[in-house]
């Protein structure tokens, strides 16, 4: 199990808008098994000298989109 700010698991027609994540342990958000997903007007910032701090990493998931994003990461800002 990977550590996360935000995990979905398996979740159909969501909706994640308007927060901000600062300085998280490890990945800030996580969707496994997802479809039908919106991800809108986010903002992720983490410091210099972290590692390992996915922005958004989409795992075996569909028809997701991410838009509107201010995402400042250290490694990848989306990953499929």
């Amino acid at each position: 199990v990977i550590p996360c700010a935000i995990g979905f698991y398996d979740t159909t027609n969501f909706t994640i808008t308007s927060i901000t994540i600062n300085n998280p342990i490890s990945v800030n958000i996580m969707l496994c098994k997802c479809s039908n997903g919106d991800i809108n007007g986010i903002k992720i910032d983490n410091p210099a000298g972290t590692y390992y701090n996915d922005g958004v990493a989409i795992l075996n998931s569909s028809h997701i989109k991410v838009r509107n994003c201010n995402i400042h990461t250290n490694d990848d800002m989306v990953y499929i």
